[in-house]
């Protein structure tokens, strides 16, 4: 006589995992349309978003404002570090300035005022030294010559550059004047 195909009860536990797994489908479904708007409005990077404006400050040395959300539209002005910019939107990661009409990258912005960068200082321009001095002429007059061609002699050239104040003699500035004849 055949044996009848026994299965333990496996059959009937299948049933009811997939009763189951159909019904949370069916459950599922229904939720994720009641809150399907509202989940991708606040998880979706390309949604735009206005509220009230806020006061930001900008973080970078020199920022870029352009007529546009994106490196691809032109640059209307340019806002500099700690300036305070008034943001009214924001779309994709950019901020929509009330000031100009234009779009900052908002990884440039913060709402907290930052700290001031340190000034440097810089050296003060100072006219060369004289590195070679040629010894003063017999004659401590400053006459009327007044360029290269008109001295006479390498030591002349000197003194007008050092006593007569003819600064233009040495035209590169490294303390040798009149060099064609130095």
């Amino acid at each position: 006589m055949a044996k009848p195909d026994q299965n333990n009860g496996c059959g009937w536990a299948i049933a009811v995992v997939l009763g189951l797994f159909a019904l949370g489908q069916c459950s599922k479904d229904e939720t994720s349309d009641q809150y399907s708007d509202t989940k991708s409005a606040l998880f979706d990077q390309s949604s735009v978003t206005t509220a009230e404006s806020i006061e930001m400050y900008v973080t970078a040395g020199s920022v870029n404002c352009r007529s546009g959300a994106g490196t691809s539209y032109g640059k209307l002005s340019s806002f500099s570090y700690a300036e305070p910019v008034t943001v009214i939107e924001t779309d994709s990661g950019w901020s929509k300035t009330e000031t100009g009409d234009c779009w900052i990258a908002s990884r440039f912005l913060s709402e907290d005022k930052p700290e001031p960068l340190p000034t440097l200082q810089r050296p003060r321009y100072s006219a060369p030294s004289r590195l070679f001095e040629a010894p003063a002429q017999s004659s401590g007059s400053c006459e009327a010559k007044w360029k290269c061609g008109q001295m006479d002699s390498c030591s002349e050239a000197y003194h007008y550059l050092n006593n007569c104040g003819l600064g233009r003699l040495d035209g590169d500035g490294d303390g040798i004047p009149c060099e064609s004849i130095c």
